[in-house]
């Protein structure tokens, strides 16, 4: 398992791309952390109104740390992005199989 602090998600086959994470500092990578551990204990995924409430770090720091999340696939969201609907951000199922391939992820915290 990779020990690598800007390192989300280990992949058992082949690495994920990494390099995307590596841009980002440090402050936003332990934010990121953050998110994905309090993302890993929720069932329905949480809004980011409930995440600011959650996670320790800057409001702004926060959003950017979920905007890279999803960006990099690491997230996902629902929700039409409204007040009514608000997105709900939570981790996909990132564990597949076929018959050629298996990729199987799991986070490193």
């Amino acid at each position: 398992m990779s020990n690598n602090s800007s390192s989300y998600l280990h992949n058992s086959g082949s690495s994920p791309p990494l390099h995307v994470i590596d841009t980002l500092d440090s402050k936003l990578i332990k934010v990121a952390k953050r998110i994905i551990k309090r993302l890993a204990l929720s069932k329905d995924g949480l809004c980011e109104v409930e995440l600011t409430k959650l996670v320790t770090g800057r409001t702004r720091r926060i959003a950017l740390a979920l905007r890279e999340l999803i960006r990099v696939g690491y997230l996902a969201k629902n929700g039409a992005g409204v007040k009514s609907d608000p997105y709900r951000y939570f981790i996909p199922s990132v564990s597949t199989a076929n018959t050629t391939n298996e990729t199987v992820y799991e986070v490193v915290i």
